[in-house]
This record gives structure tokens, C-alpha cells and sequence, in this order.
């Protein structure tokens, strides 16, 4: 198979055909194009698969639809491109086609990485409201360090937002990972497998892309068995470091600190906002599965006062959420966040 474009774009297709012509559209007009988009029809409902069609008539060097005949999730759609033996060229971009790009997305991202050598470039990017297009919150655009190659030295990539839309991957590293068919958090399970077989990072200070926020979205809602299997998929993500890498002590306390941050912090907040009776239970289990899977996380470096207080207001949050939970007191913490979100209008990303 002969390879004419430097960037394979993997994009999941379900129910999103009233925003594929938008998608599309920014695609086309990248200011960059040595690119090809394979698309994965995911069984939907919807008109999409037609216009899929009418995209790939038009561009057959730019877009190749791939079909899977049941709907199998975002992760095993992703995973149903890298397995068709179609997606190679040097980078790899994961893409939702609900979002958009700015058109010179594609430019800035592989002239970072082509400078940098980096194995992940990372963009900045806007959240917005699908029905009013106003823009809810701006992130990713503030970091301290244009690049880093210390992954294991310090807490940076802790602290980046998982999703896979925004990042370019080099696909030497990612070649030979999948995401599987976990249905929550996959972006936050597939950056911590391919960790290690990270050298470098790349950071790009500046929005290029448009995440949209869908109310009938499944990334809004969790329920606590997506829960439990986010937390077993973890368990496996460790077992595969202790076999696979023999420098797995040198990821430990990264792996605790992500681990903290999502399942402790965000993932317990999200699941006793949505079922406030069982907020004591969800709070016990979160910390008793810390303490059997990751007992160092009471005592992490990175949740280390000394280190939190020259991090920051959100460092300094986090050491105290460690505290909280030391203490049995969590469930004041989860009061705070709900009075400023919903009294102050402030939403804090972990």
C-alpha cells in the first residue's frame, strides 16, 4: 500500500450527521493537507452513512469510510481503523466529527511536532454550547512549558485533559495500543497505556480546536456500574506496566496522581452529583479501592503540600481533596464545588 499523506485521521461516525458537513467543510479547507480521513460508520440511525458517502465521492484521496456493522462505542471504532491494516502514514489525529478545527489545525499541529520531534503534540481548545455556540471555557492554552521530555520526573501530564482530539500522536508509539471496548474515560485509559513508550510532549498555547457540548451526549452522563469498569480497566492498565515495563516503579507515583485526580476527585464528584443519597458509599469505595490498588497515594510526592503550594491554586485544591479524604471528610469538599459551580457560575477542570 503505497502512503501519500503524512497524517492518518481517525473519526468515529454515530448519529452525528447534521454536524458532518461542518466537519467536513474545516477539513477540507486545512491550510495543510497531507492528510487522509477514515471514517468508521458505527451503525447509526441517522442519515450519516449518506452523507459519509457523498464526502468520499467527492475526496476519494481524503476520506475512505470504513464500516462496522454494529455500534460498538468510540474506543473499538478507533480500534476498527488501526486493525484495518488502512491507517498508517507518521502521525495519527483521533477526531469527533460533532467538533471542528480551525483550518490551520492540521499546520500548526505537525509543524510543533516536526520541530519539536515530539511523540504527542497538544492543542488548545474551546468547550461550546451546541444550541447557542456560546463558548463555555477555554483550555489547554496555559502551559508553563512548551515542551518536556522529564514524563516521569514531573506531574505535567497529569494534569493535561485526556481527550484524544486535541493531541497528535506519532505512530510509531501508538501503532501497536487500542483503546477496547471500555465505554467511559477510554481517552484517560489509552494516555496511560501508551505512557511509556512516550519520550517528549509538545505543547501548542493557543485554541485550534472546537469541542462541542452535546446535551444527549454520552460523555454527560455516568452511572456507577460505567464506574466500577473504569476502575477495573485501571487495574488492568497496571498489571499490563508491571509486566511490560521493567521501569514501572519510575510511573508509579504519576499513575497514582491521574488516578487520584480522575477517579478520586472528578470521577466520585460526577457520580454523587448525578445520586446524592449514595454520596457516603461512592466516597468509601473510591478510597478503598486507592488503598488496595495504589496504597502510596496518601503519600505521593506530587500531593505533597511542599509541591502543591508552588503549583497553584488547583494543586493546592488537590492536596487538600488528598486531605479530605485522609480524614474521612470528602464529602465537604464535593458541598464546595457544587456551591461554586451552581452559586458562583465558576466550573474548575481537573
Amino acid at each position: 500500500m503505497s502512503i501519500n499523506h503524512r497524517i492518518s485521521i481517525i473519526a468515529p461516525v454515530y448519529n452525528v450527521g447534521k454536524y458532518l458537513d461542518c466537519f467536513f467543510e474545516n477539513m477540507i479547507k486545512q491550510t495543510y493537507q497531507s492528510f487522509k480521513i477514515f471514517c468508521v460508520y458505527d451503525a447509526s440511525t441517522d442519515n450519516s452513512l449518506d452523507i459519509l458517502k457523498k464526502y468520499e465521492k467527492l475526496y476519494p484521496d481524503k476520506v475512505e469510510v470504513i464500516i462496522s456493522l454494529k455500534k460498538n462505542g468510540l474506543g473499538a471504532a478507533r480500534d476498527l481503523a488501526l486493525d484495518s491494516g488502512k491507517v498508517k502514514g507518521e502521525y495519527v489525529l483521533f477526531l469527533d466529527p460533532d467538533d471542528y478545527p480551525e483550518v490551520n489545525f492540521l499546520e500548526k499541529m505537525i509543524h510543533t511536532a516536526d520541530k519539536t520531534k515530539a511523540d504527542i503534540t497538544i492543542c488548545g481548545f474551546d468547550r461550546f454550547d451546541d444550541e447557542t455556540g456560546k463558548v463555555y471555557c477555554i483550555e489547554m492554552t496555559k502551559n508553563k512549558s512548551n515542551y518536556i521530555t522529564d514524563i516521569t520526573e514531573s506531574d505535567t501530564i497529569a494534569y493535561v485533559n485526556p481527550a484524544v482530539w486535541n493531541k497528535l500522536y506519532r505512530y510509531s508509539v501508538i501503532e501497536n495500543s487500542r483503546f477496547t471496548e471500555i465505554k467511559r474515560a477510554e481517552d484517560l485509559i489509552y494516555l496511560m497505556r501508551i505512557l511509556p513508550k512516550v519520550k517528549s510532549v509538545a505543547f501548542i498555547n493557543e485554541v485550534l480546536y472546537h469541542y462541542r457540548v452535546r446535551y444527549d451526549s454520552l460523555s454527560n452522563t455516568i452511572k456507577e456500574r460505567d464506574y466500577d469498569e473504569f476502575l477495573d480497566t485501571i487495574k488492568v492498565v497496571k498489571s499490563e506496566y508491571n509486566i511490560n515495563y521493567k521501569n514501572f516503579n519510575s510511573y508509579i507515583s504519576l499513575l497514582e496522581l491521574m488516578v487520584f485526580i480522575h477517579a478520586g476527585v472528578s470521577f466520585t464528584y460526577r457520580l454523587a452529583a448525578s445520586d446524592k443519597k449514595s454520596t457516603n458509599m461512592y466516597i468509601r469505595k473510591t478510597k478503598d479501592y486507592l488503598n488496595e490498588n495504589f496504597p502510596g497515594w496518601s503519600k505521593n510526592k506530587y500531593l505533597n503540600i511542599s509541591h502543591c503550594i508552588k503549583g497553584g491554586v488547583k494543586k493546592i485544591g488537590l492536596w487538600g481533596c488528598r486531605l479530605l479524604y485522609k480524614i474521612n471528610m470528602f464529602k465537604l469538599f464535593i458541598s464546595f464545588y457544587n456551591f461554586i459551580i451552581y452559586r458562583l457560575k465558576v466550573d474548575i477542570k481537573w
